[in-house]
């Protein structure tokens, strides 16, 4: 189910470090598949820190764009600037509406 969802839809990653195996591993699996097709970026990626080789490695190898910033000259809430810029610009209230969210619990405990 996942690999099709990754393969069919474009994917926005917020905070994920690319260092989950299984999650590496289905994306490696749908960069395979897609090795012909016209559409080359597969995905969007909002992670702080990430310099400009890691940039042009992730878009020109794994088909993603990462939107980075530096943390520590302009704090984490760049993070909330590009969601509300992603609404303003997008209809994702509306893509939503139908949308069924797959939530995934890594056994991350919350406080």
């Amino acid at each position: 189910f996942l690999k099709s969802l990754v393969l069919s839809r474009t994917i926005l990653y917020l905070g994920y470090s690319f260092t989950d195996d299984y999650l590496n591993e289905i994306r490696s699996d749908v960069i395979s598949m897609r090795s012909g097709s016209r559409t080359k970026i597969a995905a969007y990626a909002l992670i702080n820190g990430k310099s400009e080789a890691e940039k042009a490695y992730f878009r020109d190898h794994e088909g993603i764009i990462l939107l980075t910033w530096d943390e520590k000259a302009h704090g984490y809430g760049v993070l909330d600037r590009y969601l509300e810029s992603l609404l303003c610009m997008t209809q994702v209230s509306a893509a939503l509406s139908w949308a069924k969210v797959v939530l995934f619990d890594f056994g991350l405990e919350t406080p």
